[in-house]
């Protein structure tokens, strides 16, 4: 995946009364065909407020988020830290490569007590578990997933605020969930990146953790890209080898993820983007279809593949006057990947997106 995005997914099961609102304006079902890489962090609030009870449940809860990745050497990497008065590394990301082990390890993690320094978790998160010379740590190029629970107000909320900004300084996508009623609407907000409908969570009580988990699946999966496609920007892309007619590779896209639809390339950037992932994987060698065309408006209005119709930016190899050639938009190969027109029939490889800003 390009770059190195690091997401901290992060629990802070504290809760409001309004939270209830939130959680049931989100999707209830679970992201089709989540198959990530990523490297995720728990850091786990360990105060007196948890007590040994909730300890338990906030424990089987972090499980059966685990359960639900496909965890190994190539897949996803699992690390926990505990955090109250002080902190503890419970194991890093690459003590563990096997589902079976990393459940093992958590349920063996002690309920400690004292209080709450949320800054200090996410502190050490950042610079110890996802630190590139901990030998133990992160993956190259891999997106990382920090996951940090709290059952209320941190100790020093500047300190938390601060330290949440520098690791979305460093490309950190934060999420917060809060359980019960000691806590800060405004500093989870503070800690959670935006739009906070998407990276902000809360229930009632510990209790309740088990009603999000399939959302928060869903919305980790969505914040990264499937394995073997590539990040850039707010968008994935996947590059097919297979040749396929205009709507089969429409159709192929829905197969591999259930929100992709074929690349729009509505800017230079994306168009950029995509000609270079192509060329990179084959040359000039195939033509590629992208998501364009007025086959269905008979010849009339071009229509991206999201269904919009304002193209305000294009590539054609000359202009194409609607009306005058009906069909299918491809990259043409004999022109470096220039817009032309071809029938829809014709069987093309061709290059699939999913649109993080598409909400479905």
């Amino acid at each position: 995946m390009a770059g190195n995005m690091r997401i901290i997914v992060f629990y802070s099961l504290v809760a409001l009364s309004f939270g209830k609102d939130m959680i049931s304006s989100l999707p209830a079902k679970r992201a089709k065909g989540c198959s990530i890489e990523g490297d995720i962090a728990f850091v786990v609030d360990n105060s007196n407020s948890i007590g040994h009870k909730n300890w338990e449940t906030q424990l089987r809860f972090i499980e059966e988020l685990v359960r639900g990745f496909v965890v190994g050497p190539n897949d996803v990497h699992i690390a926990l830290l505990t955090y109250s008065t002080g902190y503890k590394i419970e194991f890093h990301l690459k003590e563990y490569e096997t589902k079976e082990e990393v459940l093992a390890r958590i349920r063996d993690s002690n309920y400690t007590g004292g209080s709450t320094g949320t800054d200090r978790g996410i502190r050490m998160m950042r610079i110890g578990i996802f630190n590139p010379r901990n030998r133990k740590g992160p993956r190259t190029g891999i997106p990382h997933v920090g996951i940090v629970v709290t059952d209320g107000c941190s100790d020093n909320p500047n300190a938390t605020v601060s330290e949440a900004r520098l690791a979305k300084t460093e490309n950190i996508i934060m999420f917060a969930v809060g359980i019960g009623s000691e806590t800060r609407f405004e500093e989870l907000i503070d800690i959670a990146t935006r739009p906070k409908e998407q990276h902000v969570f809360h229930v009632g009580d510990f209790d309740a953790l088990a009603s999000i988990q399939e959302v928060i699946l869903q919305e980790i999966c969505n914040a990264l890209c499937p394995k073997n496609w590539t990040a850039s920007g707010k968008k994935c892309y996947y590059v097919s080898s297979t040749a396929l007619s205009y709507a089969e590779a429409g159709q192929r896209c829905v197969d591999l993820h259930y929100s992709a639809t074929l690349a729009t390339a509505k800017t230079k950037i994306e168009y950029k983007t995509i000609t270079k992932m192509i060329y990179t994987k084959t040359g000039y060698n195939f033509s590629y279809y992208i998501g364009l065309d007025n086959e269905r408006s008979g010849g009339a209005d071009f229509i991206f593949a999201d269904n919009s119709t304002s193209v305000l930016y294009s590539e054609w190899i000359s202009e194409v006057p609607s009306g005058q050639r009906q069909g299918c938009v491809m990259l043409d190969k004999t022109h470096s990947f220039m817009w032309d027109v071809t029938e829809c029939s014709v069987s093309l490889p061709f290059v699939c997106e999913i649109d993080k800003t598409r909400r479905t």
